[in-house]
C-alpha cells in the first residue's frame, strides 16, 4: 500500500485539510475522512448523530441480537427512534420514552455531558 498526503474538502463547510489515505481511496471516502477530521458544526453535529444511531442499532437494531436481545424492533418503531435521537442530539426534547407493542421500553436520552444515552427493557410476556 502507497499512501499519499492530498488535500480534501469538508463537505459540509468546505474547509481544505491535508489527509493521508491510500493513492486508490475513492472521492467518498476521502470526503468521510475529512467529515472525520473536520471542527466546523455541521461535521461534529454528523459525527454526534452518527455516534447515537449506532448506539441505537446496537441496542434496538438487528446487531441487537448480538448483545443478548431475542428480538430486534420493528423497522417503522426504528425510524421513530431514529428521529427521536436526533431530537435528542439537538436538544429539541431532553428525552424520549417509547413503549413497542412487544413490551419493550426504549429509552432516549441526553446526558449532562450531551451525549446521547439509549436504554432498552424488555418485558417478557405470556399469553395464554
Amino acid at each position: 500500500m502507497t499512501y499519499i498526503d492530498i488535500e480534501q474538502a469538508c463537505p459540509f463547510c468546505g474547509q481544505f485539510m491535508v489527509i493521508r489515505v491510500d493513492e486508490g481511496t475513492p472521492e467518498h471516502e476521502r470526503q468521510e475522512i475529512a467529515k472525520k477530521k473536520c471542527g466546523c458544526p455541521q461535521a461534529t453535529r454528523a459525527r454526534g448523530i452518527q455516534e447515537a444511531m449506532d448506539k441505537l442499532e446496537q441496542v434496538c437494531g438487528q446487531t441487537s441480537l448480538d448483545n443478548g436481545f431475542d428480538s430486534a424492533v420493528d423497522d417503522e418503531v426504528m425510524e421513530i427512534c431514529k428521529k427521536h435521537v436526533e431530537w435528542v442530539y439537538d436538544l429539541m426534547i431532553g428525552e424520549a420514552q417509547i413503549r413497542t407493542r412487544q413490551g419493550d421500553k426504549i429509552m432516549i436520552r441526553c446526558s449532562a455531558k450531551d451525549d446521547v444515552k439509549i436504554k432498552r427493557e424488555c418485558r417478557k410476556q405470556l399469553q395464554l
